[in-house]
């Protein structure tokens, strides 16, 4: 658990657990099924997962290269690349899912 506070000391990841909040209070408003919820759910753990990654990814180039180079920013952009993946399938899968129950109540 000792990583688990270590991640949520990055603004990054605080920003995503608020992003997880905001999306669980569309869902109950919206009336998503615990099924919706669940999936919300595990896409936010795997979000979690890829951002402890980039966060980890981070930390070791700052201290092994603290000097700039081209290998440590290419390091660091591809982790930032894959956080920006697994945002997209999540933002993508709340906003779709919000949008039929929309559809469903309208």
């Amino acid at each position: 658990m000792a990583g688990a506070w270590v991640l949520l000391r990055e603004q990054a990841a605080r920003l995503e657990c608020i992003l997880m909040v905001l999306a669980s209070l569309v869902f109950v408003v919206l009336g998503a099924s615990v099924a919706q919820f669940v999936v919300l759910f595990f896409l936010f753990m795997g979000v979690l997962c890829v951002e402890a990654l980039n966060t980890a990814i981070e930390l070791i180039v700052d201290r092994t290269s603290p000097e700039i180079s081209d290998y440590g920013r290419n390091a660091k952009d591809i982790g930032s690349f894959a956080v920006f993946c697994v945002l997209v399938i999540f933002c993508g899968y709340a906003l779709f899912t919000a949008a039929q129950l929309t559809w469903l109540v309208a």
